[in-house]
């Protein structure tokens, strides 16, 4: 009972404030949401693939039993976690953008303005498994 109430009070709070706050939105950012581009979505089948691929190919690797086959070493190869995320990202550019019509120059933009957002968080998961090896 006693984290109920501040839980009630934020958004309580926040729908009382927002009829009497009138903010206008930056010039630009209306023209980033538009239609502009009207190309088709991609579907939540090869959207699930795209992400779970480093997964699936990681959890291939640890099915690689100890029998000395060509097959298993690709597995062991590509199931690495540094080729699979490589190689989800590459499938990715693929099924996600050029089949998508983006083209080269769009498709390196936003490789080069995702790490950014993704970094902060990387790097927490990063210094609390650090944390965890040093404290436990």
């Amino acid at each position: 009972m006693k984290i109920g109430i501040p839980m009630l009070a934020g958004p309580a709070f926040g729908s009382c404030i927002f009829k009497r706050m009138d903010v206008q939105a930056p010039e630009g950012l209306a023209d980033q949401f538009s239609n502009i581009h009207n190309r088709e979505h991609p579907g939540f089948g090869i959207t699930l693939i795209a992400v779970l691929m480093p997964v699936l190919l990681i959890g291939a690797f640890s099915a690689v039993f100890g029998e000395d086959t060509i097959l298993n070493d690709w597995i062991a190869f590509i199931g690495k976690p540094i080729i699979a995320f490589m190689v989800s990202v590459v499938v990715s550019f693929f099924t996600l953008g050029y089949a998508r019509g983006f083209n080269k120059v769009e498709l390196n933009q936003f490789r080069a303005a995702c790490p950014a957002p993704t970094a902060s968080i990387i790097l927490i998961i990063g210094a609390g498994g650090a944390f965890e090896n040093e404290l436990g």
